[in-house]
């Protein structure tokens, strides 16, 4: 029994001794052949990491080259900018001087210009006043009239379409009947609807319609010293009717005597004219009406000077004959004068500018308001009064009754502001 076991026990060992032998050698097979696979997988892995090195150092040739190649171009770019900034400032340096030498040329051609444009301003008003009379002569005639009683002889014309005609009011003052003679030679009997003596404005109404059209009326506050102005009227007789003299505004906003009443707002003029003239437009040089022809200046006081009641006042004053009948001149109650050399040397003033008040009249506005006599006026609502002209013509062309005026006045060393409420001239 146990040698059996013994026996068993042996063969065992025999066993499992052959069969390590046998796997230690299978083992040695196995691992000799990795050990061929690992040697031959360094080769290749050697080989392409030689491969890849070789390859990386291409590249980084390749690339510093480039690189070399793109820094030589930038250096070459970057000195093309310098270059080409160097000449954008030389070329803005010469762009500036040409805009400083355009500049220059043109404001010689600016004031080229300018000097054209006066030239041509000044031959146009010479053309306006002298070419184009023709023409404003052949418009304006078919709008004048002639007014007479048979023996006496003024003129005027055609202020609107119904009929109505302006004229100087001593040309129809004590005038009966009084006949209207047309340009087309037809003769209308008219009435006198209503004057204002203080303004010399008389508003007559035809009892037949005229067929030419009424004459344009111009701004008169817009009108200039030097003006060139025709005159047309009838001077002296029938016979001599529709004929037209030339001239120039030489004063504007006169205070005159006219047949002994001073009146204002006239403009002074040369243009002829004589007796059958009264009342006949003055034209500019747009044919527009900026004056009545009203008087003379005697021969013994002035060589050819002449005086015409402004568009602006006649047209106020005709509107409101026609509106109402009458026109209410504004009037403030005192009588004033001028300031001669005299008064500023014994007054001590400063300037001639102003009126002196000489008397007040007794319950009228301005003793109202406390103006006293030796007052010095010197403004008018802030406007400045120089003489009884610009006083006179302010008052008659912008005050009505009623209204309001603060006036201005030196009262010894004092200024003072007085409000006059404006009365009617009686």
């Amino acid at each position: 029994m146990n040698n059996k076991v013994v026996t068993g026990i042996l063969i065992v060992l025999v066993i499992l001794t052959a069969g390590s032998v046998f796997y230690s050698v299978i083992l040695g097979r196995q691992i000799n052949n990795l050990d061929e696979r690992l040697d031959a997988f360094e080769s290749e892995h050697t080989a392409l990491i030689v491969k890849i090195g070789d390859d990386l150092a291409a590249f980084r040739s390749q690339t510093e080259t480039v690189l070399s190649d793109m820094g030589n171009k930038l250096t070459e770019s970057h000195n093309d900018i310098t270059a080409l900034n160097s000449d954008l400032s030389a070329a803005e340096t010469r762009l500036s001087d040409a805009e400083q030498a355009i500049g220059g040329v043109s404001s010689n051609i600016s004031a080229l210009d300018k000097r054209v444009a006066g030239a041509e301003s000044g031959l146009s008003g010479l053309s306006s006043s002298l070419i184009n009379a023709v023409n404003i002569y052949r418009q304006a005639v078919k709008a004048t009239v002639r007014i007479t009683d048979g023996q006496s002889l003024g003129s005027g014309f055609i202020y609107d379409v119904k009929g109505h005609i302006i004229t100087a009011y001593h040309v129809v003052n004590n005038l009966s009947p009084i006949f209207v003679m047309t340009y087309d030679g037809k003769v209308s009997q008219a009435n006198v609807i209503g004057f204002c003596p203080y303004s010399d404005i008389a508003v007559l109404k035809l009892d037949v319609i005229p067929s030419a059209g009424p004459l344009p009326m111009a701004d008169s506050s817009q009108i200039h010293i030097g003006e060139s102005v025709i005159a047309i009227g009838s001077p002296f007789s029938l016979d001599n009717r529709d004929s037209a003299t030339l001239g120039v505004i030489s004063q504007l906003n006169r205070f005159v005597d006219v047949e002994n009443v001073y009146k204002a707002n006239f403009i002074q003029f040369d243009a002829a004219v004589n007796p059958g003239n009264s009342g006949g437009p003055l034209l500019n040089s747009d044919g527009k009406v900026i004056g009545i022809v009203d008087a003379r200046v005697a021969a013994t006081e002035g060589d050819g000077i002449s005086w015409a009641i402004s568009s602006n006042k006649a047209k106020r004053v005709a509107d409101s004959i026609i509106a109402t009948g009458s026109f209410a001149y504004p009037w403030i109650g005192t009588v004033i004068s001028d300031i001669t050399p005299q008064n500023v040397k014994d007054k001590g003033l400063d300037t001639a500018n102003g009126v002196i008040v000489g008397s007040i009249a007794g319950g009228g506005p301005a003793s109202a308001a406390g103006i006293q006599t030796g007052d010095i006026i010197i403004s008018m609502d802030s406007i400045p009064m120089r003489n009884i002209a610009d006083l006179t013509s302010y008052l008659g062309e912008f005050k009505s009754p009623g209204d309001t005026a603060v006036l201005e006045v030196m009262r010894g060393s004092s200024k003072l502001k007085l409000t006059v409420i404006v009365g009617r001239r009686t």
